[in-house]
């Protein structure tokens, strides 16, 4: 389903398509790295204990989840050309 001509979106962040890990180290990386890059992203560089199960990252997946509202309701079915269009067009905040 496209959506409506001239519809106006407040972001096309695609929560479950390929792209999504840019979008979830987006959201995580000011929770994960309070002092800085050297904290890491995904593991903590003292003893590489991953970051998926700390409540950054579940805060990090419910918002990106939450931005799926925002976006058309054609986002999951024509991909990233649809994010460059919309955004070209002046019909989304962020792509």
């Amino acid at each position: 389903m496209r959506a409506a001509v001239g519809a106006r979106h407040g972001a096309l962040t695609r929560p479950a398509g390929p792209c999504s890990w840019v979008w979830l180290t987006t959201i995580a990386a000011p929770m994960l790295q309070t002092k800085g890059r050297t904290e890491g992203m995904l593991m903590r560089p003292s003893d590489l204990k991953l970051f998926i199960d700390s409540e950054a990252m579940v805060e990090a997946f419910e918002t990106l989840n939450a931005t799926a509202a925002f976006g058309p309701p054609d986002e999951f079915e024509e991909g990233n050309a649809l994010n460059r269009q919309y955004f070209a067009e002046g019909r989304c905040l962020m792509t």
